[in-house]
């Protein structure tokens, strides 16, 4: 990094230092709103900028009749230790998918994520604020739980569980079992992470494969006890807690695969429930795009732009053509966004550059053609050499057809992995399968972006 210093002496152009938290939300005696029915509440947490304005930056899943949720989607932040995260917390009862605004307004909560992380135990409980003001016998509660995000939250834990003489409360038949798997927070409250499908008539029934985010099932820590709950299905009925097994991640994936059945809370104590044996387990580390380079990954990126008629007429100021007196029209914007990123990613910086949906001046239609005019050796230099080929084929072609992403097809065919710009002024990623490509070689998936404008 090379800082520059202002003035006042403060550096610019540097990293702002940060980590990732979860928020866990659930309320209490939430306001009533439904008249045949309970609330159906969802949390929406909005965090000031720079500029004052409140945006969202995320929302909890919607939970059906309930006036005590405790919501099981999190709202993951970035933590900056030295500013001050302004929040609005919005509460609501949502009765159909209409706008937000629409929605019965339940309760609300302002305060900064820095309150929130240094409260105790990371965890905040407030009573939420209606027209009267903070009331919590009117608008009820909310509680927030902080947790950091480990750095190996993101590895994944692939796990196959089976039974061996599990019990039934039935009385015919051989039960109909499955697992709820939870996590302990560190407030102490067991949340749900997973529940396998329901096997039907076997004492030794074998789950199906599990691929489970160490985030999300014990914050990554390897050593922190994770609950298997073994319930007997009930059709019309409360479904039946047969036992329980208490197991860290090193213990599953450890010498010792068969754990026993117990359940604490019964008068009998000893009674042979059966046991989980783990069938396979193991960590997987999900390979991210540094991984890809520092493993000597190259990447070649192919561009290819819609010229189909969908676009409008390139003379016509409302088509995304349209060559502008000055600054850049769609095209050549989401060129240069997207371009000068993956160009620092390319050893060689020659982009193979291609057009579809154009009629060419000798009046044929072609869906895939070189913007240098060589299919032989369609490369350009760089986003420069882009914008050039794109410049001079929007003044000598016409478009035709309107199926951009149809026509896309032929030229992923040919470039392989495949950058393309539709109609809407939008960047789509797509690559050709492993297969297309020579041997040794690997397609990566590209991320969709929406450039300026």
């Amino acid at each position: 990094l090379n800082p520059r210093f202002t003035k006042q002496g403060v550096k610019r152009n540097m990293l702002r230092p940060s980590t990732k938290v979860r928020l866990s939300i659930e309320c209490r005696n939430l306001k009533d709103m439904d008249s045949f029915s309970k609330s159906d509440p969802m949390v929406l947490i909005q965090c000031k900028t720079k500029s004052g304005q409140m945006v969202e930056v995320g929302r909890t899943e919607t939970i059906k009749d309930n006036l005590n949720p405790r919501f099981t989607k999190p709202i993951i932040m970035d933590y900056f230790f030295e500013e001050s995260q302004e929040l609005n917390i919005l509460v609501y009862d949502v009765d159909d998918k209409g706008a937000i605004d629409a929605q019965d307004f339940l309760g609300s909560l302002k305060t900064t994520l820095g309150t929130i992380v240094g409260s105790r135990g990371s965890c905040l409980t407030s009573a939420l604020s209606g027209k009267r003001g903070a009331d919590e016998k009117r608008y009820g509660t909310i509680k927030i739980l902080a947790e950091e995000i480990p750095s190996n939250a993101a590895d994944i834990l692939k796990l196959r569980i089976g039974g061996e003489k599990l019990t039934t409360k039935d009385w015919f038949g051989k039960g109909e079992h499955y697992l709820n798997i939870k996590r302990t927070r560190p407030d102490g409250v067991l949340e749900l992470v997973h529940t396998t499908e329901v096997i039907r008539d076997t004492t030794s029934p074998v789950w199906a494969p599990l691929a489970l985010d160490l985030g999300k099932l014990c914050n990554g820590n390897l050593d922190q006890p994770i609950l298997f709950e073994l319930m007997d299905h009930n059709s019309m009925t409360a479904h039946d807690l047969i036992g329980e097994v208490r197991a860290t991640v090193n213990q599953l994936t450890g010498p010792n695969k068969t754990f026993k059945v117990t359940k604490e809370s019964s008068a009998h104590k000893d009674k042979d429930r059966g046991v989980l044996n783990v069938l396979s387990a193991e960590l997987y580390h999900p390979p991210t795009f540094m991984d890809y380079l520092a493993g000597g990954c190259e990447v070649t990126v192919a561009v290819a732009i819609d010229f189909t008629g969908s676009n409008g007429n390139p003379s016509s100021p409302d088509s995304l053509h349209y060559r502008r007196p000055s600054g850049w029209n769609h095209y050549q914007a989401a060129i240069i966004s997207v371009g000068e990123i993956l160009e620092k990613y390319s050893s060689t910086k020659m982009f193979n550059a291609y057009g579809f949906g154009a009629m060419m001046p000798n009046g044929q239609v072609s869906h895939c053609f070189a913007l240098n005019g060589n299919p032989a050796n369609p490369g350009v230099a760089g986003v420069q050499g882009i914008l050039d080929g794109y410049a001079r084929t929007i003044s000598s072609v016409t478009g035709r057809g309107a199926g951009g992403q149809r026509m896309l097809g032929w030229c992923v065919g040919v470039g392989g992995c495949c950058v393309s710009f539709d109609r809407r002024g939008a960047l789509g990623g797509r690559a050709a399968a492993d297969s297309e490509f020579p041997a040794g070689a690997r397609a990566l998936p590209l991320a969709a972006a929406h450039p300026p404008g």
